[in-house]
């Protein structure tokens, strides 16, 4: 069957698009298992021609935009959408942009920039990351408070069902369903129910200016105190983030070196007086409040520079960590009560773990040391979580709450309700067989 599936493939999508070497593959895989092959298909009616073979085959097949995870795919195919990766459209009467989903995050981001519009959302993986990922993902990032999360930005998509079917939903209005709304359903689908080709965006004008505000401070809990007179003081930035000493010490602002310590991160987005005086008043704030040091950009191409370490490092950490990151949420007002908990549980804090906070999310992410019991340590966040009125994200945060709450009955219902949904969309479970909703 190896022999027909590859032969039938490159029919598909040629020969010059088709990998079989192992040592080539790697280039566009993550993961420890091997795929019988790689497939970079060029358009929608290929896409739809390699889902209709491996359906009929029973194959697995999971999706990326420029790489793929390879998780439970040993034998199955790998299709990554580089080649798709046009802008097909910017309307600037209705501020909407048609752009395929292998088309770079950071690219399209820029495209538009020039033509003074705006995509909020950061790049889910790292400059390497496709719209498509971001819209697969459908994940927060430091900027959803102001702007919303990547949802709120999607007004239709193409995507090819796992049947080879072509559905289209969706179009260049704000407001276009009654009753259940599909569109924000395949968000954060993950490519369990179908390969998102197109997406339709909204979009907004580019602000007007920008600053990115930096302080380093004795310790974390000074801070989140900081953190928090901020917003105490209603200023919501389009970022406000803190890193641990040991991150922050991997980000260089263009203008020199900045003192060693734990960091907040301000970046200022909106019309220009009233981004100069916020600034102003930020840096006056932090060094009322005793910071170590205090650096304010005001140039382009350093806050763009500065901003794009900020993703490297969010990236690298999470392909180091890989399952061993801990992510989780509480309101804002519970940040110092959840960082205290967790040096009471992580005693090096501040040392060997690495530690990302969305301030105005109420998001931390923890990269705990190796030296961790990783699920001891877990279960422990998710009861200091579950205390601040939190949870930790995703299908482990709800599974872990059932446990705790001891309603095995809830999380049984749970998996039963989305694996449900999941056949009806791909009944023959070939899609993205690495992702367990």
């Amino acid at each position: 069957m190896q022999d027909k599936l590859l032969e039938k493939l490159t029919s598909v999508v040629g020969a010059e698009h088709l990998v079989e070497n192992p040592a080539q593959m790697g280039a566009f895989l993550t993961g420890a298992e091997a795929p019988l092959a790689v497939v970079l298909p060029g358009g929608t009616a290929e896409v739809a021609a390699v889902i209709t073979l491996c359906n009929d085959l029973g194959v697995k097949l999971c999706v990326g935009g420029h790489t793929v995870s390879s998780k439970g795919l040993s034998g199955g195919v790998a299709m990554v959408l580089s080649r798709m990766n046009r802008v097909l459209e910017i309307d600037h009467e209705n501020l909407v942009a048609e752009v395929e989903a292998g088309a770079l995050h950071s690219m399209f981001q820029q495209q538009i920039a020039e033509q003074g519009l705006y995509f909020p959302p950061e790049p889910y993986g790292g400059e390497g990351s496709s719209i498509g990922a971001c819209i697969s993902a459908g994940d927060l990032d430091c900027k959803s408070f102001l702007y919303g999360p990547p949802r709120t930005y999607v007004l239709g998509f193409e995507m090819v069902l796992p049947t080879g079917e072509v559905l289209n939903c969706g179009s260049k209005v704000i407001k276009n369903v009654s009753g259940y709304d599909l569109i924000h359903f395949i968000v954060g689908s993950r490519g369990t129910l179908g390969v998102i080709t197109k997406v339709l965006l909204k979009l907004l004008p580019l602000p007007e200016a920008r600053r990115t505000i930096i302080g380093s401070f004795a310790s974390l809990a000074k801070a989140v105190q900081v953190a928090q007179i901020i917003m105490e003081r209603k200023i919501y930035p389009a970022r406000l983030n803190l890193l641990n000493a040991p991150l922050a010490g991997q980000l260089a602002p263009g203008s020199g070196p900045i003192a060693a310590g734990p960091q907040v991160l301000v970046d200022l987005e909106g019309f220009q007086n009233s981004t100069e005086h916020l600034a102003d008043e930020l840096m006056a704030l932090f060094r009322l409040e005793g910071a170590r040091d205090a650096l304010c950009l005001d140039q382009p191409a350093a806050i763009d520079d500065f901003w794009r370490q900020w993703l490297q490092l969010k990236k690298a950490y999470h392909d180091a960590a890989q399952d061993r990151a801990i992510d989780f949420l509480v309101g804002p007002a519970h940040l110092a009560e959840a960082l205290n908990g967790l040096e009471k549980l992580v005693a090096d804090l501040d040392s060997d773990s690495g530690l990302i906070v969305h301030i105005l999310n109420g998001n931390l992410r923890l990269f705990p040391s190796p030296a961790h019991d990783l699920p001891a340590l877990l279960q422990e966040v998710n009861r200091l979580a579950l205390r601040l009125g939190g949870n930790l994200a995703g299908d482990l945060g709800y599974r872990l709450k059932c446990e705790e709450l001891r309603e095995n009955e809830m999380w049984q219902e749970m998996v039963a309700l989305t694996d449900g949904i999941r056949s009806r969309f791909d009944p023959k479970g070939i899609l993205a067989p690495g992702v367990h909703q």
